[in-house]
């Protein structure tokens, strides 16, 4: 039981490590490919905006965020692997990209749904009835399926955006050839605004994107 006590320790001390943290974020890795590769035009834009655009979803208790990382990791290769550059062949994957955040989120949702078994078991074990499950084995058993699950995830979806990426960039470069970075940021940076919880900040948006409409229009 040492070793596997000693495991959860480290475990513990690395969740609330700030090099940990870091690691969760899109912006670290936007920053780390950018110096790594060198594609800093490619990798800090796309760092900031998967950055923004879940600021205000706080993981606290059951809430299981989109998975920012996630959708970074899935895109900067394969768009360094078609040569995407402009934000204009870039909108169509990002938005796949979101989904698969969203999708990741739902898987570890569901994960947790069929753990709640396990937690059974562990109380059966706190309270030395039959059929009960050590803490250390329930956790273990968790990672493992959750580590397995968001691999099989992450390669299906490369495998589908390596597939329908470069279609996908063709119908954004037709449909949506004026698309700046600055409207990307614009877009995202509602995150942003939603994770200050001011009702002020809000209308102060909605007002904004109002006249930001109407100037279009004239």
């Amino acid at each position: 039981m040492f070793p596997l006590r000693f495991f959860f320790v480290l475990a513990g001390a690395a969740r609330s490590s700030l090099l940990f943290r870091l690691a969760d974020r899109p912006l670290f890795w936007g920053i780390l490919f950018g110096l790594v590769s060198g594609q800093w035009e490619l990798g800090l834009p796309l760092g900031i905006i998967f950055e923004l655009l879940w600021l205000d979803v706080l993981p606290l208790g059951s809430v299981v965020p989109p998975y920012g990382t996630l959708s970074f990791l899935l895109l900067f290769p394969i768009a360094l692997l078609y040569d995407w550059r402009q934000p204009d062949t870039l909108l169509l994957p990002i938005v796949f990209a979101m989904l698969c955040a969203y999708a990741a989120a739902w898987l570890e949702q569901y994960q947790r749904e069929l753990m709640d078994d396990a937690s059974e078991r562990v109380q059966c074990w706190c309270t030395g009835a039959a059929g009960g499950m050590l803490p250390g084995r329930a956790i273990v058993y968790s990672i493992l399926g959750r580590a397995f699950a968001q691999y099989c995830l992450y390669v299906v979806c490369f495998l589908v955006l390596t597939a329908l990426g470069p279609l996908l960039a063709r119908v954004g470069a037709q449909w949506f050839p004026t698309v700046s970075w600055a409207m990307f940021y614009a877009a995202a940076m509602t995150g942003a605004v939603f994770g200050l919880r001011i009702r002020r900040t809000y209308a102060t948006l909605l007002i904004s994107l109002l006249a930001l409409g109407l100037l279009m229009t004239l």
